[in-house]
């Protein structure tokens, strides 16, 4: 740490995020203890429990980081155009970007929320929990309300559904994930592929119909 800096613990907390998602990569959830990620970092449990009070309330603190980063670039992407059609474009085409970029922390959070999240009435961190439900819901309506808005003046079809549109697009663009390899694909190609990603999801939700 450089002279004069303080160890405040909000540096300390995205060292500890950044730590846990590697670990958790490397792992899995069910096979990550918290002793695991303290070896992780060169540090001690007791460090980690200082801000976490468990694996679970850390495992959900990364998936609210990288909400909170998504929502944050996706609408700052939207707010810089003004047509619904070119917004949905711009958004898909940050979020592919992020995708691709590797962070361990975005990529557990995509990857892992639906198989490790514990059902609320029986989780007790359920108020942790239905505040990441919460952030989702606003997350996925960045794409609700500009489809909707684009079906409203008749960008895109009018029997559009925009719920199930959000649903389909956040699903290509969040299993790049899955099968890229960002680290291995220098920037040219990772900004191609966001560029296809935006193209295709913008091409089926403006999509024409195909004759029976």
């Amino acid at each position: 740490m450089k002279a004069g800096t303080q160890d405040t613990p909000s540096m300390r907390r995205d060292d500890v995020l950044r730590a846990a998602a590697e670990v958790f990569m490397d792992k899995g959830y069910g096979a990550t203890s918290i002793n695991q990620i303290a070896e992780h970092m060169g540090s001690t449990k007791g460090k980690l429990y200082y801000y976490y009070s468990s694996k679970y309330e850390l495992y959900l603190d990364i998936h609210v980081t990288a909400l909170r980063l998504a929502t944050d670039r996706c609408l700052a992407a939207r707010a810089r155009e003004t047509a619904p059609d070119r917004q949905l474009w711009s958004i898909v085409h940050e979020q592919a970007l992020i995708n691709l970029e590797g962070s361990p922390i975005n990529r557990v959070a995509i990857q892992g929320l639906e198989r490790y999240m514990l059902r609320l009435d029986e989780n007790p961190m359920g108020k942790l929990t239905r505040r990441l439900l919460g952030l989702r819901t606003d997350f996925e309506r960045i794409y609700i309300d500009v489809i909707e808005r684009g079906v409203r003046e008749g960008v895109f079809p009018a029997d559009t559904d925009a719920g199930l549109s959000a649903k389909w697009v956040l699903g290509v663009v969040n299993w790049i994930v899955i099968w890229a390899s960002p680290r291995k694909k220098p920037k040219r190609a990772r900004a191609e592929v966001a560029r296809d990603a935006a193209d295709f999801a913008l091409a089926g939700v403006a999509r024409s119909r195909v004759p029976l």
